[in-house]
């Protein structure tokens, strides 16, 4: 099968050279990458088409992936960059073969396809990686789009808004995010920290943590280790200075996802008390390296619902509910063993990249036989 994907992707030079690599190409190198290799593995051939291609080179295969680009512009909503696609079908083909399927990471990426006579005459499928902000041009391109292409949504809150813009309950499949489970694996012993991973901004709710940190440092000796960067950044760092909890804190900023790991193992808990979130890689990352998780439990899949400590995301500002449930996670060595190595083989079982890839084929032919059918 010959799959062509549609979206940003770095050059070789960038993803080698760029310590924050990760950070600035996040969907490109930490999902598509995997999940391209993959089917890779199983026979299948990857070709993407990128845009921001005006300084960048035209082409060039990375990781057995061919990478072709546009120099035209993206905006206004990634029209120029689609209509190019329509063009240059063919020449993709004489380098690559037929392609079968067309896999845009986004549907602002597809929506040159929404007008009328525009649809290539190759199956669709788009991928809703989460909610987003939409204008009222967009959510018309939508609209047309849900009718003609078949969709992946990552997590319920996307397929939710995926069925509302009037595409078919059958044509939406939900597959979550994958994890690389032989790099975010247990490495090296514990220490008395826990962990957050993520953006300081205010719906991930790091100020709760801090909060909750003042409540249990004359219970135990705990230490909370703060990784990412964000506008809340500065606030934070002074509510630690305030509540004099300087040395219960750590403040890592950024740090590489080969690094990741390492902290997610050493850590006793992961936390994630988001106001709001749909499901994402934190959890799975975490649970893939033996470390259990108390997160709220908006958009949670039942296959990890025993693996932690998940509390209702209404009260996720409430600090008191949060610090008792670390203290009573913390009290048993047992449990957080058992429960680190029952989120581990439901990572295993559901969310290795391995996984993913045999989802996302199970659906590529199913809408290649719909498609023969219709």
């Amino acid at each position: 099968m010959n799959i062509l994907r549609m979206t940003s992707f770095p050059e070789k030079k960038e993803i080698t050279e760029n310590p924050n690599a990760i950070i600035d190409h996040g969907l490109a190198l930490t999902h598509i990458l995997p999940l391209s290799k993959e089917l890779i593995k199983k026979g299948h051939k990857i070709a993407i088409y990128s845009g921001e291609g005006r300084r960048k080179k035209k082409f060039e295969e990375i990781e057995k992936i061919q990478i072709f680009r546009t120099s035209l512009p993206q905006k206004p909503m990634y029209l120029p960059y689609g209509f190019s696609l329509i063009k240059n079908i063919k020449k993709i083909e004489e380098k690559i073969g037929k392609i079968d399927i067309i896999h845009a990471h986004n549907p602002s990426y597809a929506f040159a396809f929404a007008f009328q006579g525009l649809m290539p005459k190759k199956p669709l499928v788009i991928t809703w990686h989460g909610t987003f902000i939409h204008s009222k041009k967009e959510d018309f391109l939508l609209k047309k789009l849900a009718k003609k292409a078949e969709f992946i949504a990552i997590n319920e809150p996307s397929r939710k808004e995926i069925i509302k813009f009037g595409a078919k309950k059958n044509k939406i499949h939900l597959i979550h995010a994958g994890v690389d489970t032989k790099k975010f694996k247990k490495k090296g012993k514990k220490l008395n920290e826990i962990l957050f991973v993520g953006r300081l901004v205010e719906w991930k709710n790091p100020e709760t943590l801090i909060k909750a940190m003042k409540l249990i440092e004359k219970k135990s000796k705990l230490k909370l280790r703060i990784i990412g960067k964000g506008p809340l950044e500065e606030k934070l760092k002074k509510m630690v200075n305030e509540m004099k909890l300087n040395k219960k804190i750590i403040f890592s900023g950024a740090v590489n996802q080969e690094n990741l790991p390492k902290y997610y193992s050493q850590a006793l808990i992961t936390l994630a008390p988001h106001l709001w979130d749909s499901f994402g890689k934190t959890i799975i990352e975490s649970l893939s390296c033996q470390t259990t998780v108390i997160a709220t439990d908006q958009d949670i899949p039942d296959k990890i619902k025993k693996c932690g400590v998940f509390y209702d995301y209404k009260k996720a500002n409430n600090e008191k509910i949060l610090a008792k449930e670390i203290l009573k996670m913390i009290k048993s060595k047992k449990r957080l063993d058992e429960l680190g190595k029952k989120g581990r083989k439901a990572i295993e079982k559901e969310f290795s990249w391995k996984k993913v890839a045999e989802k996302n084929i199970q659906v590529y032919k199913k809408i290649l036989k719909r498609k023969k059918n219709d």
